[in-house]
């Protein structure tokens, strides 16, 4: 007599499953980008510019991994000769400085969201599910990723000892532990569970929001996209103008850059990492917005917009004292009438997200008042991810100085300003994405060929 088949088991929660192939896929995206941070410390090595041991290659890379994520980096130091930040006297006595600074090169962060969206998809197309299942499983990668990069953190130290501009001692450097880990675990979360929905978006309740979400990508890549090209533009039209060292693309900036191979290496490769971050501060004034410098107790300081443009570049370095306020040190006036022409990235970026999100909907043969809805979509997400870019490329310091007995402190962010950014992008994005789908939706449809009529014998 044979045994009756065992049953199947209870099937285990959503919750549960996946932890393993998880955390090895989050650990995989985190080794990547390992070796992408100490391919870039070896670089800085090379060029032995500060005083820097092989020993600190560890510390370095640990930098540049905080970096990608916008982990602040502390600076700290303690020298007489830190009175000039301030336009201190000559023997005003011992000076201590403590600063936070973040901004994250784009680049980097761009190929840690990709590798974490890829691995959250890469989970939840393994374990199904329904659409929140899958999105769960997807950012199952954070919390080993996150724990990865925030060890790192924890541990990367430096200490610099030739930084003329700001110190002759010591200048000790180390990314800040507690954002070390939530950082990194926000873009995990975010990113993993990103590409654990994509899995099941193809069902028919999830293509519309496919479609607004490729839309809004498809604006920000263009419009940041666009908006470098303009630069690369204005530097070979005026080779003799500062946008010629603004991209990497003029003879004058690899004169420049290359006057030694290693170096000009190791700065186009920087270079390259921030190529966005410039993208970005260019975008908000093609919208009509500023770029500029925004400290957190006093009057902005614009020196990007279409009303506001620098006419020339510095001659020399300008004082400490006067790196955060522009107007100091550089000429404004009216740009020239051909820049206007970068009104083209933010309506051309519209245009194609409105498109995009038609397209990625499948929802062609729709109508055209449902394809507007979806066009405006897009431009709504896009205003949110533009404010989010803008603020991760921004660089934000805050600190404080003590000379003698007086103490200066402070904050200031430089970049785009935030709320004409996200105000801009929204108007942009809307307006243009209703009419890029709407021109997308009424596209006339291939008409199927005529069968020809059977001859009579």
């Amino acid at each position: 007599m044979t045994e009756p088949a065992a049953g199947p088991g209870p099937a285990r929660s959503p919750l549960a499953a996946g932890w393993g192939l998880a955390s090895l896929r989050g650990l995989i995206a985190f080794g990547v980008m390992a070796a992408l941070s100490a391919i870039l410390a070896v670089g800085v090595l090379l060029l032995d510019l500060a005083g820097l041991s092989p020993g600190d290659a560890f510390g370095i890379g640990g930098l540049y991994m905080s970096l990608f994520h916008r982990v602040p980096v502390r600076f700290s130091a303690a020298d007489s000769g830190l009175g000039a930040l301030l336009d201190a006297p000559a023997g005003a006595g011992l000076a201590e400085l403590h600063a936070e600074v973040a901004i994250a090169p784009l680049a980097g962060t761009a190929i840690a969201a990709w590798l974490l969206w890829r691995a959250g998809r890469g989970v939840a197309a393994s374990l199904g599910g329904t659409p929140l299942a899958r999105t769960l499983h997807g950012a199952k990668v954070a919390p080993a990723y996150a724990v990865a990069v925030g060890l790192v953190s924890l541990v990367s130290h430096v200490g610099v000892s030739r930084v003329e501009a700001i110190t002759s001692g010591v200048l000790e450097v180390h990314p800040s532990p507690p954002h070390g880990f939530l950082l990194p675990f926000g873009l995990a979360v975010l990113a993993g569970a990103g590409g654990g929905w994509w899995t099941a978006s193809n069902e028919p309740d999830s293509r519309r929001l496919r479609g607004m979400l490729a839309g809004s990508w498809t604006m920000l890549v263009a419009g940041i996209g666009l908006a470098y090209a303009g630069l690369v533009v204005a530097g070979i039209v005026r080779p003799d103008g500062a946008e010629a060292f603004l991209t990497p693309t003029t003879g004058r900036y690899y004169r420049a850059a290359f006057t030694e191979p290693h170096v000009g290496a190791i700065v186009l490769a920087h270079h390259l990492a921030l190529a966005p971050n410039e993208g970005a501060w260019a975008l908000t004034p093609a919208m009509g917005g500023c770029t500029g410098v925004f400290p957190a107790s006093d009057v902005a300081d614009p020196f990007l917009c279409f009303g506001r443009f620098p006419l020339e570049a510095p001659v020399g370095v300008p004082p400490p004292s006067t790196w955060l306020q522009p107007s100091a040190w550089l000429r404004f006036g009216d740009p020239p009438v051909a820049y206007l022409l970068f009104l083209i990235a933010p309506a051309a970026a519209a245009l194609l997200g409105g498109r995009r999100a038609v397209s990625a909907a499948r929802d062609a043969d729709g109508s055209v008042s449902r394809a507007v809805v979806l066009g405006a979509g897009a431009g709504v997400v896009f205003s949110a991810l533009l404010g989010a870019v803008s603020w991760a490329g921004s660089i934000s310091a805050w600190g404080s100085l003590t000379v003698s007995i007086a103490t200066d402190e402070g904050a200031v962010r430089v970049g785009p300003d935030l709320r004409a950014a996200i105000l801009l992008a929204l108007a942009w994005g809307v307006v243009g994405g209703a009419l890029g789908a709407a021109l997308r939706s009424r596209r006339p449809r291939a008409r199927a060929p005529r069968r020809a009529a059977p001859r009579s014998g």
